[in-house]
């Protein structure tokens, strides 16, 4: 496991950092994350253009593809979950939703938080079912 995030990352910056992954890697965690784009000025359809072929590339480099979207409320990942479906349905592409109620999140942004101790083990949880259901793809 290698993890290649890079704090504060926009779409763009991870598109141009998807030719160093190892080519012997054989799944990419890609998580959806609209806070640094927006902080960027960068525009919500702007930021799913930038997944969309993010993701797509890894695809066609071989690798499988966790795609995780996440958000704090119900109807906003409803949203994400049907804005990239289209995505998770692909080969190689397995989506995964993770719902992150107040109680769940640190008051560590104003406008977003990162998950909690717990919540980051049961995304952690949900991560390993998830991807073994993306190796049988």
């Amino acid at each position: 496991v290698m993890n290649m995030g890079v704090d504060g990352n926009t779409t763009i910056q991870l598109f141009s950092r998807i030719k160093s992954i190892p080519k012997d890697a054989n799944i990419v965690i890609y998580e959806f994350g609209r806070g640094n784009d927006a902080r960027k000025n960068i525009s919500e359809e702007q930021t799913f253009a930038n997944s969309d072929k993010n993701v797509r590339d890894l695809i066609s480099k071989n690798y499988r593809v966790l795609l995780i979207v996440r958000a704090k409320k119900t109807g906003a990942l409803t949203a994400l979950i049907d804005q990239y479906a289209e995505l998770g349905n692909l080969p190689k592409v397995q989506l995964m939703a993770v719902y992150q109620p107040p109680e769940k999140v640190l008051n560590d942004r104003p406008e977003w938080g990162h998950p909690t101790a717990q919540a980051h083990d049961e995304i952690a949880e949900n991560m390993i079912q998830n991807i073994r259901i993306l190796l049988e793809k």
